[in-house]
C-alpha cells in the first residue's frame, strides 16, 4: 500500500493529465505528498492553477472523470 508520492515538479508537470490523475487519486486517499521542486518550475497563482483544465483535451478530462478525477479535485490536490 501507497504511504507517500512524490510529485517531481517539472515545467511540464501541468500538461500531463495522467500525472494530475495520480496527484488527486492520492490527495483523495489521504497519502501524503512530498512536491519536489526541479528547475524550472515555477509556483502556480491561485489564477494560473485555475487554468490546468484548458491544458487538457476533452478526451483526456473525460478519461479523468471516469476515473473519478474531477477538476475542482485538481484545483484542491495542488495546493502544495
Amino acid at each position: 500500500s501507497t504511504k507517500n508520492l512524490v510529485v517531481v515538479l517539472t515545467p511540464e508537470l501541468l500538461s500531463r493529465s495522467w500525472c494530475a490523475g495520480e496527484i488527486v487519486t492520492a490527495w483523495k486517499n489521504g497519502i501524503a505528498t512530498l512536491p519536489l521542486v526541479c528547475d524550472g518550475f515555477e509556483p502556480l497563482s491561485d489564477e494560473a492553477q485555475k487554468l490546468i483544465p484548458t491544458l487538457w483535451t476533452p478526451h483526456q478530462k473525460v478519461q479523468l472523470a471516469s476515473y473519478g478525477v474531477e477538476m475542482d479535485d485538481v484545483n484542491a490536490a495542488y495546493g502544495w
